[in-house]
């Protein structure tokens, strides 16, 4: 039987004709400058970090723009029901201090004096997602908003 998928369908539902990438910026999170709701924002957010996370680890994700997103994953998270990892990324996020910058500058310098805890975080994080099982949970997120407005899931016909 073919795999099919909300998570795609419900990305391209949130962005519409906005790119929610607009919303991070060095001066502070603006989710209004898309049409999606606060937490479907959120969640397109946590789903486009954890992106740049998977694929280039937690050092990198932070050191770049992407890293602008970790506020918001954490409250994605939480929107999820993910609570071991909303934890995680609230102990990165604290690591920072009572700020946390948005700079991208600012942030790389942060990290790179502090590799050994975000390295170490990476492997909680995904740690975390497993046991909060992220990916079951991400999937009915996006299956209830895309069967609200009709989107169908996409099907994937060469995966079991």
């Amino acid at each position: 039987m073919p795999q099919q998928s909300y998570v795609a369908p419900f990305l391209s539902l949130v962005e519409g004709s906005d790119d929610p990438h607009d919303c991070w910026q060095e001066d502070g999170f603006w989710p209004n400058r898309v049409a999606a709701s606060l937490d479907d924002v959120l969640v397109w957010g946590t789903l486009i970090g954890l992106s740049y996370l998977q694929n280039g680890g937690m050092i990198h994700y932070l050191q770049f723009i992407s890293g602008r997103t970790l506020p918001e994953m954490e409250l994605g998270f939480e929107v999820l029901g993910c609570s071991e990892s909303q934890r995680v990324c609230g102990e990165a996020r604290q690591r920072f201090g009572n700020e946390f910058p948005r700079n991208d500058d600012i942030r790389e310098r942060f990290v790179a004096s502090d590799e050994p805890f975000f390295e170490a975080c990476e492997g909680r994080l995904l740690d975390a997602m497993e046991s909060d099982r992220y990916e079951e949970l991400v999937e009915k997120y996006a299956k209830k908003l895309c069967v609200a407005h009709s989107v169908p899931p996409w099907i994937y016909p060469n995966l079991p």
